[in-house]
């Protein structure tokens, strides 16, 4: 696969300049050479959610295996957007200027090292507490590195992919990151932590927030009672909700183009994607928690990750809408924002469970943020190009 070269050319008439590359760029990235990328994103980020969620998920038989308490368990979880927030807006800013086919290769093999290395810490020493700060250590690192992933995606689909094909192509490759999670989520938990070191070596608000609470406190704090109904199935649980999401996904990507092609404002359409995201998860979650039955709790929660599917192609996608010749720069900027629950929701999760001892409690918190994102969106969002 090649990549025309992008490079930025001073003198007066920058501006066309720039927009004749780009348009040369996104002609010479023929149909073929563009599925072929879009498949490489697809897997790097299925890939790169692998190597992300099994930690949570072998949180438990990790911290009775070294002896963590909570707070040491939570520290190691969310060390990693400690360091996913420090490269967002520098992984942008690098594949805006540079390229993101340059950046994103450099990226990968150096979160493939961390990754592949993590797993033989737990071992290496004695002392419980060098061994914690080491994985610690090391969780950031692996934060940072990925943290380039997302905004080399936006700069990239901004720079070769025309605008009335750039909201499917964002949603097929971030789909990529459900079925990432769908293939850590399958494993059987006893199975986990060898799988972690096989799996490793092989390698905005509302919404994330919701999507951290159900990818991180869930799965770290299983003896908690719940108002959410039970079964000895549990596992269907992790999965269904990612299996779903994988093509309500690609559908809005399907669905905003085409709205797009048929003449609705690029503003309407983000707009209304959004409201299916936001809202839908909101009132998913709020019905869950007065389900009484396994299958009907299991039907809200599908619903409730499926609707985030649709960000993919509302708000996700705005960066490349606002700020094309910026889009990597934008988007890691916002990105670094909705990394923020990574470390703070998942503490506000354990507190509100704490205190509450409900799942209930956290679901209507994570949907009052949700409605809130879609009021802030709603009003002063928009799909015009500003800079």
């Amino acid at each position: 696969m090649t990549v025309p070269h992008m490079g930025f050319i001073e003198n007066d008439n920058w501006n066309i300049t720039y927009w004749t590359t780009l348009q040369m760029g996104a002609s010479a990235l023929g149909q073929t050479e563009k599925k072929q990328w879009m498949i490489g994103l697809f897997c790097g980020c299925a890939t790169l959610y692998s190597c992300r969620t099994v930690m949570p998920l072998v949180a438990v038989p990790m911290a009775k295996e070294m002896g963590w308490d909570k707070t040491e368990s939570g520290s190691v979880l969310s060390a990693f957007f400690w360091g996913y927030t420090m490269t967002q807006f520098l992984g942008g800013y690098l594949s805006d200027r540079v390229g993101g086919d340059v950046v994103l290769p450099i990226a990968a093999c150096c979160w493939s090292l961390v990754t592949f290395w993590t797993p033989q810490l737990t071992y290496l020493f004695e002392d419980k507490y060098l061994t914690l700060r080491l994985i610690i250590f090391s969780r950031v690192l692996l934060g940072v590195f990925q943290g380039v992933y997302m905004p080399c995606i936006t700069s990239f689909i901004g720079q070769f992919v025309p605008q009335k094909q750039r909201t499917s192509s964002v949603g097929f490759v971030v789909a990529g990151t459900y079925a990432g999670s769908l293939i850590s989520r399958k494993i059987p938990e006893h199975e986990r932590s060898l799988t972690y070191s096989i799996v490793c070596s092989g390698s905005h608000l509302g919404p994330d927030w919701f999507d951290l609470d159900a990818m991180y406190a869930l799965p770290a704090d299983r003896s908690t009672p719940s108002e959410v109904p039970t079964c000895d199935i549990g596992w269907v649980f992790n999965v269904v909700p990612w299996v779903v999401t994988i093509p309500s996904s690609i559908f809005g990507g399907w669905l905003a183009d085409l709205m797009i092609t048929k003449g609705w404002s690029v503003t309407f359409v983000r707009k209304f994607m959004n409201t299916i995201t936001m809202l839908g998860t909101a009132f998913f979650l709020v019905v869950i928690s007065y389900t009484t039955s396994y299958e009907g709790a299991l039907v809200c929660m599908a619903l409730a990750v499926a609707c985030c599917g649709f960000h993919n192609s509302g708000i996700l996608v705005n960066p490349q809408d606002i700020a094309p010749k910026h889009a990597g720069s934008v988007f890691g900027i916002m990105n670094m924002a909705g990394a923020i629950p990574g470390f703070i929701g998942v503490y506000m999760a354990g507190h509100i469970l704490e205190v509450t001892k409900s799942w209930s409690a956290v679901f209507n918190q994570t949907a009052a943020v949700s409605v809130f994102g879609w009021i802030v969106y709603t009003i002063f969002g928009t799909g015009k190009q500003i800079i």
